[in-house]
């Protein structure tokens, strides 16, 4: 904000754009001699004998130096200093904006950047030159740019200091992740108390928002499998936990054995061996839940069943393993489907069946971690799963005994005991007795 303290202002070069009166006080110099020249040789000027009343360097008031922007074009603006910052003050400034790791940018009352420090510019990404004098929601690909500019006036207005909000950063390329920053708004003032503008500090927490959501995840799937005894009913909790927290679709395909409570078979499943799809969430589904078939030979839903190891699959138009499940592709393409985890069902080296994430449209495509991620949760559905299974199996066992101890057919007599009863009827009384 205009300042009665002003001196001067410089263009980037060091001339002097604006040269106001207590300059002419204290360097001696008119604003026609000033305007033009650089900083430099005026002072030097001065130092050599320059007009009469110029500053010597060893009187010269303490000044500070600030960017601003005017009319779009960063220029320096120099006022007098009530106070002229130590040494000491003056190498943690440089520190923080050249070498520390939290993202520092200086904003004008516009909200403009007028300065940025090195580590944000290697976390991003973006030439310095191509943020200065843009409003920061604008410079960068904000999830909600609205939201963090309204966020930033309230701090201009109020004073209140907005800390660790969390703001989510749009990917510039497609396929990448999206990034999550700690944001925080401090205003800024000099020592009058006039509102210069705000600083806002960006710590990158992607790690740590990751970490948080995949434990809030398995919590999920721990929360809400296994509250019914029943193998189907376990696969739809599981999906419905996983979807869309985790991935946009979800597909559970367990092996017709174990839904009938019987024992599930050892690694590797045979071909012949027949899966139920028992539980789907998504978009488009390449076979009806319920129906019962066999698994193509050659994807990675058949190769899962033969080492119960987890996999990230490339999911593109000419992959091989495509081919070999004409309905499942077709699905695919319809869903935008473009990254795949199969996870295997298992327990104790025994195969209870297959699980397919995929992730499709505008979410992030899977990592390597989030297959470690897949395979805790499939973990706990599994374990679900096979007591649903012994459970089924103890009920089918109890039932079958009681059947078995009843009488299998109806007791028909094959002859007819007689008795023989009498009953005499009571006597009446004569006529004319007493």
């Amino acid at each position: 904000m205009p300042s009665d303290d002003r001196l001067m202002r410089l263009d980037q070069a060091g001339r002097v754009l604006e040269w106001h009166r207590a300059a002419q006080e204290t360097f001696g110099w008119s604003a026609e001699e000033a305007v033009g020249r650089t900083v430099t040789s005026l002072l030097r000027g001065g130092a050599e004998g320059g007009p009469a009343g110029v500053a010597r360097p060893d009187v010269m008031r303490p000044v500070l130096v600030r960017p601003v922007l005017a009319d779009g074009t960063l220029v320096w603006e120099v006022c007098a200093a009530v106070e002229a910052a130590s040494g000491e003050d003056l190498a943690i400034l440089r520190a923080m904006f050249t070498q520390s790791p939290v993202g520092l940018h200086v904003l004008d009352d516009q909200l403009r950047i007028v300065r940025v420090n090195t580590a944000t510019r290697a976390l991003r990404g973006v030439a310095e030159d191509r943020l200065l004098g843009r409003v920061f929601s604008r410079a960068y690909g904000l999830a909600d740019p609205g939201q963090e500019e309204a966020a930033a006036r309230r701090v201009l207005e109020t004073g209140r200091a907005e800390l660790n909000r969390i703001v989510r950063v749009v990917p510039g390329t497609p396929g990448q992740e999206h990034s999550v920053y700690s944001v925080s708004y401090v205003r800024l003032e000099n020592v009058r108390g006039d509102i210069l503008g705000l600083v806002a500090s960006a710590i990158d927490v992607t790690e740590r928002e990751h970490a948080l959501w995949r434990l809030s995840v398995v919590d999920e799937v721990r929360r809400r499998v296994g509250e019914r005894l029943d193998v189907i009913s376990a696969c739809q909790e599981f999906v419905d936990a996983v979807v869309p927290r985790f991935s946009g679709i979800a597909v559970v395909e367990v092996v017709e054995e174990v839904v009938r409570g019987e024992a599930p078979p050892l690694v590797p499943v045979g071909r012949e061996v027949p899966l139920r799809r028992a539980a789907f969430r998504g978009v488009v589904s390449a076979y009806p839940v319920g129906e019962v078939r066999r698994l193509p030979y050659g994807t990675p839903f058949s190769r899962v069943l033969t080492d119960l190891r987890p996999r990230l699959v490339a999911v593109e138009e000419d992959s091989l393993w495509l081919g070999a499940d004409p309905p499942r592709a077709d699905a695919i393409r319809a869903s935008g489907a473009h990254s795949l985890i199969v996870a295997p069902l298992a327990l104790r080296g025994e195969a209870l069946g297959v699980v397919s994430f995929y992730r499709h449209r505008e979410e992030d495509p899977f990592e390597e971690a989030d297959v470690a991620l897949a395979a805790d949760v499939c973990a706990h559905a599994a374990l679900c799963i096979d007591n649903a299974r012994r459970y089924a199996r103890e009920r089918t066992i109890a039932a079958t005994v009681q059947r078995r101890l009843l009488p299998q057919r109806p007791t028909v007599p094959d002859t007819v005991d007689l008795s023989h009863l009498h009953l005499s009827a009571p006597r009446e009384a004569a006529p004319g007795s007493t």
